[in-house]
C-alpha cells in the first residue's frame, strides 16, 4: 500500500517482485540493479507497452479528490474502442484536461477457452450471453464487456438469470481479466 505522501510501499512491492521473480512490471530477466537503473532512466510519457500479467500490475484506488488537470498525465483505452462513442467521449475529456490519450493494443479472448476454475462458474455463461447479444464471433474484448455491463443496467431483465447486479459486475471484471491476461 502507498499514498501520494508515502510511496515507499509501492516501490518496496515492485522491488520484492524483482527479487523473487526476476520480473519488473512484467518485463523478464531483471535484477534489482536493472530495475533501479530502468526507473532512473525513465522519462515522462515513456510507457510504450502495457504488460499482460495481472500479478505484476499496480492497481490504484483513489480516496479523496482527484483533479484531472493536475493529477492525470495520460489515459489508456483499448484499441477496440477506436471509432466508438467511448473513444469520442475519451478524446473530449482528454482534450479538455490536457491529458495524453494512449491506446492499448487490441486484446481478445476465445470464449471456449474460459476455465471456470480460474474465475468461477458464471464466467463462461456470462461470456456466452455477451457473445449472443453483442459479439456473435466467439471472442471477448473490452468493448463487448463494456457493452454488456451497460446493458445489464439498461435491460436488467436480460441478465437476471445469471445473477444479481453485484455478481454480474464481478464477473464482467473477471472476464476482463481473461482478456487482459491472455488476450
Amino acid at each position: 500500500m502507498g499514498t501520494s505522501k508515502e510511496f515507499y510501499g509501492i516501490i518496496r512491492a515492485v522491488l520484492e517482485s524483482v527479487a523473487k521473480k526476476n520480473k519488473f512490471l512484467n518485463k523478464a530477466d531483471f535484477t534489482i540493479k536493472d530495475a533501479i537503473e530502468y526507473i532512473l532512466s525513465m522519462q515522462k510519457d515513456c510507457i510504450t507497452t502495457i504488460g499482460r500479467n495481472l500479478d505484476d500490475c499496480i492497481e490504484t484506488h483513489i480516496h479523496g479528490n482527484l483533479s484531472l488537470s493536475e493529477d492525470v498525465e495520460s489515459f489508456y483505452i483499448d484499441e477496440y474502442f477506436i471509432a466508438s462513442d467511448i473513444e469520442d467521449l475519451t478524446k473530449t475529456l482528454c482534450e479538455r484536461y490536457e491529458i495524453k490519450l494512449c491506446y492499448i493494443p487490441k486484446r481478445q479472448f476465445p470464449i471456449d477457452k474460459i476455465d471456470e476454475k480460474w474465475k468461477g462458474p458464471l464466467a463462461r455463461s456470462i461470456a456466452e450471453r455477451i457473445d449472443e447479444k453483442f459479439g456473435k464471433n466467439g471472442v471477448l474484448n473490452a468493448a463487448l464487456i463494456g457493452l454488456a455491463s451497460r446493458d445489464s443496467v439498461i435491460n436488467p431483465q436480460d441478465w437476471l438469470d445469471l445473477g444479481v447486479e453485484y455478481d454480474l459486475y464481478q464477473n464482467f471484471k473477471y472476464l476482463w481479466h481473461y482478456v487482459a491476461h491472455f488476450g
